[in-house]
């Protein structure tokens, strides 16, 4: 079973992307994943991906060849997903592998969004706002 660390406590811990498959990655000055359950997590903000005793600090909006660690997030499954206080991103997927986005200082960190409506944006600060979401 997948473990998120919880040093930060989770103000959201049940994201509805445990379990999905990423079905599409895109990259522009951000990177999306795209999930099979019609939802996306974009990521606008420097980030981490980890991989065994590997890690990866990867800038969006630099040099997309730079953003190759990401690939194998495609057809990944999401096994544990938590948005921190601090309004931090943890996904860990089943091969073992995660991304940490931390918050912005002045802009959007990343966002996640469903085709139902409801949405999660980790504002200027870390701040949380969601909407129509049950949390």
């Amino acid at each position: 079973m997948a473990h998120v660390d919880h040093t930060s406590q989770a103000v959201i811990d049940n994201l509805p992307i445990n379990g999905c498959h990423v079905i599409q990655l895109q990259i522009d000055f951000a990177v999306t994943l795209v999930f099979d359950n019609d939802s996306i997590m974009r990521i606008e903000q420097d980030f981490t991906i980890r991989s065994g005793s590997d890690s990866w600090l990867l800038r969006p909006e630099g040099d997309p060849a730079q953003l190759a660690p990401v690939l194998p997030l495609a057809r990944g499954t999401v096994s544990a997903a938590a948005i921190r206080t601090d309004g931090s991103l943890v996904l860990i997927f089943a091969n073992g592998e995660s991304v940490e986005v931390p918050p912005a200082t002045d802009f959007e960190a990343w966002h996640y969004s469903a085709s139902d409506g409801a949405a999660v944006v980790s504002g200027p600060g870390g701040n949380i706002t969601s909407w129509n979401t049950d949390n």
